[in-house]
């Protein structure tokens, strides 16, 4: 019943959204949660985690018009491996164009993991709406983890 949650962050507004997230998480009783700084700890590790719970929710900034890359190298292996039966949420940032969440919707279509929440994407600094939107994503897998 743990949520694994990995970021891609540039500025801290993705990280900022991760936190959100978590925190929601903690509050609706999940004990079992796990924040990855995609550029601060080696894919062996997350997926170690992937393992062992059922959640995870990635958040990637957009980058060149695409994913951070340190996430879309963890994404690419978690699809090599072939894991299953997980439940997923989806989130990012972008400040001049977007590419990380649109991204990350053909991650969730390619690995067919039960979508909980539609996508939250913010266009720079965390604004009420979609902290709001944070706030659901984690109400929405915390639902899904604790039936």
């Amino acid at each position: 019943k743990g949520v694994i949650i990995v970021y891609g962050s540039m500025y801290g507004n993705t990280q900022k959204m991760a936190e959100v997230i978590a925190r929601q998480l903690s509050e609706r009783g999940i004990k079992d949660i796990r924040v990855y700084d995609s550029s601060k700890t080696h894919s062996s590790y997350i997926i170690n985690d992937i393992f062992k719970y059922k959640g995870f929710i990635v958040g990637s900034c957009a980058y060149n018009n695409a994913m951070f890359p340190n996430v879309q190298t963890l994404l690419t292996t978690i699809e090599h491996m072939g894991i299953k039966d997980h439940y997923l949420g989806v989130f990012g940032n972008f400040a001049w164009n977007g590419g990380g969440v649109k991204n990350l919707v053909k991650f969730a279509e390619d690995i067919k993991w039960e979508l909980v929440h539609q996508p939250v994407e913010e266009k720079g600094a965390l604004k009420q709406d979609k902290y709001e939107q944070c706030i659901a994503l984690a109400n929405a897998m915390a639902d899904k983890l604790l039936l």
